[in-house]
This record gives C-alpha cells, sequence and structure tokens, in this order.
C-alpha cells in the first residue's frame, strides 16, 4: 500500500517520502544536479534525516552516470567542474564509471535501478510542490512509479521535440485554483483560418509550461491525467529525458 499524502504550504510537518515527522528540509532538486551559483529561492520541501541522507549516494550516482555517459557517448568535451571535484570524494563515483564501463563492454543499455529511485524521488518532490500531493511509499525497493527514461542519443530530434513541447492541457486535469503549478498555465486563442472557406474560428488553446531551474541543467512540468494518474517529466543536462507516471488506483 502507498499512501496518499498532501502538502500544505501553510505548514506541513511531515516527511513527503515516508510520512514520519519531518526534521530536516529537502531541495528540489537537489544540488548535485545544478551549477553554482545555484538559483535562488529553490523549492524546498518537508523530510526527515533518514530519507534525506539516504538519498545522497544514489543521487550523486545518478549524476556523475549522466555527466560521465554524455562525455563518453561525445556530448561534451568534459565532466562538469562540480564532478571533476567530486571524483576522488565519493565511492558513487566509482559505482558509477564501473557501470558505465560494464556498458559499453556488454554493448547494451540496461534501465538502472538508482537513477529509478532518484527519478522518483525527484518526481515525488515536484509533484508534492507544484500540484500540493503525492505518494510515499513504504519500501523504495519497490519503486511506486512508472518511470521511463532515455538519453538523447537514444532518441529522434523528433522525439525530443514534442518530449520538450508545452503539455497540452485541453485534454487534461487543470489544477486546483491555488496550487503553485496553476501560474504555469498558459492560454492562447489563436484565430484559425478554415481551409475551404468560411467564418475564423476563434480556438482556445491552454497549454502547461515547464519550470527551468537552471538552463541547460535541470528543468520539469507536472501535471494531472483525466485517468486519475498525475505526470512529472524532467529533463537532466539536456541530456536524460525521463517520465514518472503515478496512478491512483495502484496507489491507494
Amino acid at each position: 500500500m502507498i499512501p496518499h499524502v498532501t502538502f500544505s504550504r501553510k505548514g506541513t510537518h511531515f516527511c513527503i517520502y515516508c510520512g514520519n515527522v519531518s526534521d530536516t528540509r529537502e531541495h528540489a532538486p537537489s544540488k548535485v544536479f545544478l551549477s553554482n551559483p545555484y538559483p535562488e529561492n529553490l523549492p524546498v520541501l518537508p523530510a526527515c534525516k533518514k530519507c534525506n541522507n539516504s538519498f545522497s549516494d544514489d543521487e550523486l550516482y545518478t549524476e556523475v552516470y549522466i555527466d560521465s555517459l554524455k562525455y563518453l557517448s561525445g556530448r561534451q568535451e568534459s565532466l562538469r567542474k562540480e564532478n571533476q571535484e567530486r571524483i576522488y570524494r565519493n565511492s558513487a563515483f566509482i559505482d558509477a564509471q564501473n557501470d558505465l564501463r560494464n556498458y559499453y563492454d556488454i554493448g547494451e543499455m540496461s534501465r538502472n535501478i538508482k537513477i529509478k529511485r532518484i527519478l522518483t524521488k525527484l518526481a515525488i518532490c515536484h509533484s508534492v510542490f507544484e500540484l500540493s500531493e503525492g505518494f510515499y511509499c513504504d519500501s523504495w525497493d519497490g519503486l511506486p512509479a512508472s518511470i521511463d527514461y532515455k538519453f538523447s542519443f537514444e532518441m529522434k530530434q523528433n522525439e525530443i521535440r514534442e518530449f520538450d513541447n508545452f503539455i497540452d492541457m485541453n485534454d487534461k486535469i487543470l489544477p486546483e485554483v491555488g496550487s503553485r503549478v496553476f501560474g504555469k498555465i498558459l492560454v492562447f486563442q489563436p484565430v484559425l483560418t478554415p481551409i475551404n472557406g468560411g467564418e475564423n474560428i476563434n480556438a482556445n488553446l491552454v497549454v502547461m509550461d515547464w519550470s527551468d531551474i537552471q538552463e541547460g541543467n535541470y528543468k520539469y512540468v507536472a501535471w494531472f491525467e483525466k485517468d486519475d494518474s498525475f505526470h512529472v517529466r524532467i529533463v537532466i543536462h539536456d541530456f536524460i529525458y525521463a517520465e514518472v507516471v503515478f496512478r491512483r488506483k495502484e496507489c491507494i
């Protein structure tokens, strides 16, 4: 069972990951995915120390894995400066490098459980902060979500453009008025001219914009679907493209 958790910026005292009393605060996303100087006013969410600390190694692993693969695949000239400074200070770097070496030796990409765990963690942060609700889980080994991710070299340019585009909200559930994400909804009213003549048509186009935390490093967007699920898309370093889906009927 994955309990339902709601979030109120007026005062939430429970960890968004496990539901226990919070005694610390969590940046979303973690600064490990960003570059110095860091953006001001990063989203902050309540967490307990146990959960907060439990993600550190896997977050560094994920960051180094992504950055190293981007370098090895020729998408950038060298490792990011921040990661060069971390190389010899954490075993997560060695683990990531070993896994990457195995990938090139085997010649195939397997979906990585550590990366999936961190993508789920990030998605919970964004859904709770933006949509004011999410789900915490009793076991992170179970990964309480549908998680799909690809690297840019696995995608065609039209796939990347489609993924990066605004989210069409005309066939989706609008978020609750007052939730933070509501301010990211844009309404366009293009004038359409029929091909076969006739009067112009005033159309309404409602879309959801992305939250660009730091250009080139991290952005995300979160929304509700009519099937009672909520989705979070995340792009890290313009290289990993992920979508995490939580389905209420499987969680409540």
